[in-house]
């Protein structure tokens, strides 16, 4: 599951935990608490966001996730030292084109980051992305109105639950049910979701799913089994 981390008090923690969830993602935008809660766009955001991870580390497999913008590029390399010095991963996102107010202006900034992040990825354990991904999030970057090539997976995993309780595979699609009302797993296996599921196979959209949805290469599957095995 994703979320802000701002509802997540002790007695929310101990619900998630007894739950039996197995993983959360918690957004945190910055290392500093001015650049993720001007992000958000709500002052004392990060704080909250800090407390639910402190909360949960230690009991529920916890990862960051992170929108790479113009405002935040000098901190991503320090909240994967974060991310390491707390024992928990930490993947990226692209922007979805038209989000200009937000996007990287200085090329040659963006280029160096990239770089490090790559670099730091061939060492990290906490870097969730794969080295292609961060390589296509770069390319991105560099060409936003240009088709990435890359085929959506969206519709395999994603279950995006509004706050009314409606549900979608995608936000430009239509929705498969409402969660107060219907079994989540009848929603997934339901006549719309199939019928969405085959339109989102042929979308050709740049969006916010950039960051998470195309395959590790070969070279990097053998390098996870390598490391598993090592372990």
């Amino acid at each position: 599951i994703t979320t802000n981390g701002t509802s997540i008090d002790e007695t929310v923690a101990d619900r998630v935990i007894k739950s039996g969830l197995d993983f959360i993602s918690i957004s945190l935008d910055g290392i500093r608490a001015e650049t993720h809660d001007f992000l958000r766009g709500t002052p004392g955001i990060y704080s909250k966001a800090i407390q639910a991870i402190e909360l949960l580390k230690d009991r529920l497999a916890v990862q960051l996730y992170t929108t790479v913008t113009g405002y935040n590029l000098n901190e991503l390399s320090d909240l994967v030292s974060f991310a390491e010095k707390n024992r928990i991963k930490i993947f990226f996102q692209g922007l979805a084109p038209g989000e200009e107010w937000l996007w990287p202006k200085d090329k040659g900034k963006v280029d160096h980051i990239f770089k490090e992040l790559v670099k730091r990825k061939r060492s990290s354990r906490s870097i969730m992305n794969s080295v292609r991904q961060l390589r296509l999030i770069h390319s991105h970057y560099a060409s936003p109105g240009h088709y990435m090539g890359y085929p959506c997976q969206a519709y395999k995993s994603n279950f995006m639950v509004r706050p009314d309780g409606n549900v979608q595979l995608c936000d430009k699609y239509g929705f498969i049910g409402n969660i107060a009302e219907e079994n989540p797993q009848d929603m997934w296996v339901g006549g719309n979701a199939g019928l969405i599921r085959k339109e989102m196979q042929g979308c050709r959209r740049n969006c916010s799913f950039i960051g998470g949805y195309y395959y590790d290469t070969l070279l990097e599957k053998a390098g996870k089994f390598k490391d598993l095995f090592l372990r």
